[in-house]
């Protein structure tokens, strides 16, 4: 039931955030499981791995954001001067 509810996000929130979160899930889990009490405390590589997910999800994160913002600026106006719309994606390139 867990993962049906990412996909049913794909709905709300770009492919990205689902899939920085599902990356996010290990880290997190054996978080919730030590602070429930139904695991043992994380150890030290563990939480170097948990750091460098969160590092690479805030890089990617401010990545993808900053390349909306580049493309909706670069494509805001059309040749005549009106306003266009422009969807709210990320283009890689």
């Amino acid at each position: 039931m867990g993962h049906t509810n990412f996909n049913m996000l794909l709905k709300y929130v770009p492919p990205l955030v689902v899939t920085l979160a599902l990356n996010l899930e290990p880290a997190l889990g054996s978080l919730a499981g030590w602070a429930v009490g139904v695991a043992a405390a994380p150890g030290p590589w563990t939480a170097v791995g948990g750091v460098a997910m969160l590092l690479a999800t805030m890089v990617v994160s401010s990545a993808a954001a900053a390349r909306e913002v580049s493309v909706s600026d670069n494509n805001s106006f059309d040749s005549s001067g009106g306003s266009t719309h422009v969807p709210r994606c990320i283009v890689f390139r």
